[in-house]
């Protein structure tokens, strides 16, 4: 869980409505009350169960709310924008409210953005001090959950992106057969880096060698294979040119070929 500060007006219809004040909303919230808020390019940064404190500009100038985010940001296209759908706290939001929580050290940011941890921890001391009871974050399980249906569809993305780039056909071998082609990184998968530039479309047991390291890629874009290899199907590949896209900034990273040829199986 990271915790995030989200900065907002007194008067905002957008939010409270045209004759609502920031502090009476949050007041009158009833258990299980959710919001879907914007978040600019803050969805790079967002994930699920993440904690947002909600932070009122001048006149206010404090934290006013506290809430756990209930899954990744989502894009709308109704109003084509970035949101977050935002459970709220209530037990430690009404505290909030009535109370007078520390003022931030740091400089109150313009949008959504990672909160300081000194502020973190003198809020959650007077959280502390002033009897609240800790605040809520998602189960573990279903944290799990989002993390694997994140996972799925970053994948099926990056498939599709490498279809395109590739016009449907391993890079390696020339085989057109969808069904049989994958998306294959060149750097490890780590939740950051499905660029078309760190993979390439290989039919399925080509990307299994590959990332056993038994064939790789040189630096003039040519096939080589390992001497653990046993198979002349895959051995006759050694030398032969790699495939790119049409577009040139669609090509494998040359840095990230170099550090997976450096793992490989001669």
């Amino acid at each position: 869980m990271t915790d995030f500060i989200y900065p907002v007006n007194e008067r905002d219809p957008a939010k409270w409505g045209d004759e609502v004040l920031l502090l009476d909303y949050f007041r009158s919230l009833r258990a299980g009350a959710t919001d879907n808020w914007y978040l600019g390019n803050s969805e790079k940064a967002i994930g699920a169960g993440d904690r947002i404190w909600v932070y009122a500009v001048r006149p206010l100038s404090r934290i006013v709310a506290v809430g756990v985010t209930e899954d990744y940001p989502q894009w709308s296209q109704d109003i084509e924008r970035w949101c977050v759908q935002i459970s709220w706290d209530i037990p430690v939001t009404k505290l909030i409210v009535r109370g007078t929580p520390p003022r931030l050290q740091a400089r109150p940011p313009r949008a959504p953005q990672r909160i300081d941890p000194s502020d973190i921890d003198r809020l959650l001391d007077w959280l502390g001090e002033v009897g609240a009871p800790a605040p809520k974050g998602l189960p573990a399980e279903q944290l799990l959950r989002f993390a694997q249906v994140r996972v799925r569809q970053g994948q099926q993305d990056f498939r599709a992106k490498l279809i395109e780039a590739y016009d449907g056909r391993c890079a390696v071998t020339g085989c057109d057969a969808e069904d049989a082609l994958q998306a294959a990184h060149i750097e490890p998968y780590s939740g950051r880096n499905n660029d078309v530039t760190n993979g390439m479309l290989l039919r399925a047991d080509v990307h299994n060698i590959f990332d056993k390291g038994l064939i790789w890629i040189d630096g003039n874009y040519r096939i080589r294979t390992s001497s653990a290899l046993i198979s002349r199907h895959y051995k006759d590949l050694d030398g032969k040119e790699l495939q790119r896209p049409i577009n040139r900034a669609d090509w494998p990273d040359k840095e990230k070929l170099r550090a997976h040829r450096d793992g490989a199986r001669r």
